[in-house]
Parts: C-alpha cells; sequence; structure tokens
C-alpha cells in the first residue's frame, strides 16, 4: 500500500470521525462521562491501569471538544503561543497521575519522585511564562476548560451545519415589514411588536418540543456574540496580586523542598505548604473585579483548602480514623450507599498516597 493510499485513508477516518462527533454531541458526553466512571471501577485493574483509562478518556474529550469548539464556531479568543502553552499544560494536568503511578509500580519510590518533581518544575515553568510573557492572570487548572455538552451546544451545531447556512445565505436580504404594528426582520428569529416594544420569537425560528429554550426571547444583537466566540480576556493583576500568585505556582515545589528537607512525615511541610496558600487568597483579594472563569477558579482555589484534611501528617493523626468510621457506618447501615462506598474504601489508600490526587493545585 503506497504512502498517498494510506494518507488518503486516514483523512478520510478523520473526516468520519468528525462528522460523527459533531452529529452525536449528547451522545458522546454520556459515553464519555460512563468511561471515566468505568475506568476506575473496572475489574481486576491496578492503580497505573485504571489512571492510563481515565488519562485516554480525558485526552479524547480533549480532542472532542476542540472538533465541536470548531465545528459550532466558538473560538477560544487566545494568542496562538499562549493557546499552545495552555494546551500543553491541560496535557500535563490530565496525565501526571498516571505518569506517578506507573513510575512507583515500574522503578520504584525513589524514581517516583523524580517524576513528581520533573512535572511540577514543568507546569511551573509553563504557568510563569504564561503569566509575565503573556499576562494570563489567574490561570484555571485545567487551563482549557471542558465543553458542556448540552441543548445550547446542539443548537449552535446545528446552526452552524452546512445546510443551515446554506439556507441562511438564501434570505441574506434583510427585508423589513410593518404587519398588525409589529416589525419583521425576515431573517430574524425575533420580531419586535410596534406599539409596547416586546421581543415575540417568530414563526420561523420554532423548534422542536425537546429543543425549545423556555426562557424569554432576546434580539438577535443580543445572542449573535455569545455563539460566535468565547472570550477569556485575564484580568490584569496588580504588583500584590501577580506575587499571589506566583505563591500559588510555586506552592508545589515549596513543599516538595520542605518534605526533602524535613521528611516526609514531619507538621513543617504541611503547615508551610498550608500558610502559602492561605497568603496566595489573602493578597488575591476579592473575586468582585475577576471575570466569571477566574472567580470559578478562585473559589476553586478556597475550596481545595478542605484536603488539608486530607493531607499527611493531619490525616495520619486526626482524620483517618474519624472518615474510615463514617465510611463504614454508611456501608453497613445504608444500602443504596454501600455500592459507591465500598469501592470507596477499597481505593482510598491508594488515592492518599498518590502525591497528585493529594497536593493537586
Amino acid at each position: 500500500m503506497s504512502k498517498t493510499t494510506m494518507s488518503s485513508i486516514v483523512k478520510d477516518l478523520i473526516e468520519k470521525y468528525k462528522k460523527f462527533v459533531t452529529a452525536n454531541s449528547e451522545s458522546i458526553g454520556q459515553f464519555e462521562s460512563a468511561a471515566r466512571i468505568l475506568s476506575y471501577v473496572a475489574p481486576g485493574s491496578s492503580g497505573a491501569v485504571s489512571e492510563l483509562l481515565s488519562s485516554i478518556v480525558s485526552l479524547v474529550v480533549l480532542l472532542n471538544d476542540y472538533l465541536l469548539r470548531n465545528a459550532a464556531n466558538i473560538q477560544l479568543q487566545l494568542p496562538l503561543q499562549k493557546k499552545c502553552l495552555a494546551f500543553c499544560l491541560t496535557v500535563l494536568e490530565y496525565v501526571e497521575v498516571f505518569l506517578e503511578l506507573a513510575t512507583v509500580e515500574k522503578r520504584g519510590d525513589r524514581a517516583r519522585w523524580f517524576t513528581v518533581v520533573s512535572v511540577q518544575i514543568i507546569k511551573s515553568l509553563l504557568r510563569f511564562i504564561m503569566l509575565f510573557k503573556d499576562n494570563a492572570g489567574i490561570l484555571p487548572s485545567p487551563p482549557i476548560p471542558s465543553l458542556k455538552r448540552d441543548k445550547k451546544l446542539h443548537l449552535k451545531l446545528k446552526n452552524s451545519s452546512p445546510q443551515q447556512s446554506t439556507i441562511e445565505a438564501a434570505n441574506a436580504e434583510d427585508v423589513t415589514s410593518f404587519k398588525y404594528g409589529a416589525e419583521v426582520t425576515t431573517n430574524s428569529k425575533t420580531f419586535t411588536l410596534k406599539s409596547t416594544g416586546r421581543v415575540v420569537r417568530s414563526l420561523s425560528s420554532m423548534t422542536t418540543a425537546n429543543e425549545r429554550m423556555w426562557s424569554s426571547p432576546t434580539s438577535n444583537s443580543e445572542t449573535e456574540p455569545s455563539q460566535t466566540s468565547v472570550v477569556l480576556t485575564s484580568t490584569p493583576l496588580n504588583d500584590q496580586q501577580k506575587l499571589a500568585e506566583c505563591l500559588h505556582v510555586i506552592r508545589p515545589l515549596v513543599h516538595l523542598a520542605c518534605m526533602y528537607i524535613c521528611g516526609v512525615s514531619s507538621w513543617k511541610p504541611w503547615l508551610i505548604a498550608c500558610g502559602v496558600d492561605l497568603s496566595s487568597l489573602f493578597m488575591m483579594g476579592g473575586p468582585e473585579n475577576f471575570n466569571p472563569v477566574e472567580k470559578e477558579e478562585l473559589k476553586r482555589r478556597t475550596f481545595s483548602m478542605l484536603l488539608y484534611l486530607l493531607r499527611s501528617p493531619f490525616y495520619d493523626r486526626f482524620s483517618k480514623a474519624k472518615l474510615l468510621f463514617l465510611l463504614g457506618f454508611l456501608a453497613h447501615n445504608v444500602p443504596v450507599v454501600r455500592v459507591i462506598i465500598r469501592p470507596l474504601l477499597e481505593y482510598l489508600p491508594i488515592w492518599q498516597k498518590t502525591y497528585f490526587y493529594v497536593w493537586m493545585s
């Protein structure tokens, strides 16, 4: 088989996959969620195998999101270099747990810590480049968010399909008429009543019952911008806020250095890391002046402080006995919860010993 023939076959398969993903966005989303759950409950799977399956699912989701964004004309408004760095950082966050577990199973604990330190150094360098060179501001984790597979996305895919584009091109002339006291635009999804100014949907824009949005109609000028792009303009940070973001970025390296100097079971790494995270949150200030994505990231960082209850040595000395007692009580006395709690009890020791699980940034 010649290279030209092989290339054409690969291109044909890629095009078929693109069409399949864009035509079945909701079903693909359900399959991705089911595959992610099955990767952890697969019988006989080791931690590394489960994480390998989970990493593959996450990377496939990232690929599908890219295809769906292109098909729905949803563009991430990021410079090319910043987009590449965000993509690399997202991929690294998706595979970091697998790299740690695979290394410790194949090479032992010392190689595991070498992998952990290497990954954290690379992540910190990428974040610093995006913070100072690209002015990324508060960077979410992961930097490229997952695309919601909802009815709005389905409608965007439907409206941006070639058939729909042909229909819209045929009705490109903007003919305005006045009928029964209303202003009607033939290529518009709504019309405005002349006497009251109320916006009403036109009959031509009606969809099927299961796709219908029951919220109040809005004019085209209000809806069109949100359908074409996702604006992720970073909020400019002042000097104090940049220092706060720097503390958040270097916290993993500070914790690893303290563990190397003071020992894994020492309280000093736990206390210093907790202090760095708290300082970062307080120095960042309130979320009022940030965009919605940055507000969600600050909220995530605030709630992630609860993970310090599950981080050693606090977990070993205080939280472990209470948590195991609570989960055991639920597993033995609540029949419905038992199905979820028992696999959780089996996986909890692996989860607690995995650095990238417990010390996620």
